[in-house]
């Protein structure tokens, strides 16, 4: 079955991110996904992922999968703060010609401030297109994952411990963050 899912992602006011096209690519998964700017709400982009699978469980995994990827790899290579992810609704079609919708209610929180402001150009887009078709490790995975808890926690001696679990994750033990720490 052809699923179609739509979800959003929402960024921090600062630093604000702007994308000059949208982006198309290629998930390892084999899902097609386009993500562009909101009519109406500068700080949330919009994702649409289209893929054929066997039944609406597995549409709505490999969704969650395919977003939970985009938002981490987002934050880590864009260095935007994500606040919030999730599936909006999804559009399939079980018998030729007709389509069924399934959509995921829910409130968007829209906020007016100044904030700076980052834009992706046309060759940073095709870079981050290339971020985003490639493969990583389930260690890479665990480690931009807490790379977006750190960028978003609010309390400095919070962020400092979640940035030493980072340490601790990439050199494989406490030593090994110690001595990275050291030779900075």
């Amino acid at each position: 079955m052809e699923v179609e899912s739509h979800a959003i992602i929402k960024t921090a006011n600062e630093p604000h991110l702007i994308i000059s096209a949208p982006i198309s690519y290629k998930s390892p998964l084999g899902i097609d996904v386009e993500v562009k700017k909101h009519d109406k709400d500068e700080n949330t982009f919009v994702v649409v992922m289209k893929h054929v699978v066997t039944d609406l469980d597995s549409a709505s995994y490999e969704t969650e999968q395919e977003l939970l990827r985009l938002a981490n790899l987002l934050s880590w290579h864009q260095n935007v703060i994500v606040t919030n992810h999730k599936v909006t609704g999804y559009q399939y079609s079980e018998v030729q010609g007709h389509t069924n919708a399934l959509i995921l209610a829910g409130t968007a929180h829209v906020s007016a401030s100044l904030s700076l402001t980052k834009t992706i150009g046309p060759e940073s887009l095709r870079s981050f297109t290339e971020v985003m078709s490639m493969t990583y490790a389930e260690k890479t995975e665990e480690i931009l994952l807490m790379w977006r808890d750190a960028l978003r926690e609010e309390s400095p001696f919070g962020r400092l411990l979640l940035m030493f679990q980072i340490l601790e994750k990439l050199s494989g033990s406490r030593t090994g963050a110690d001595r990275l720490i050291r030779e900075l």
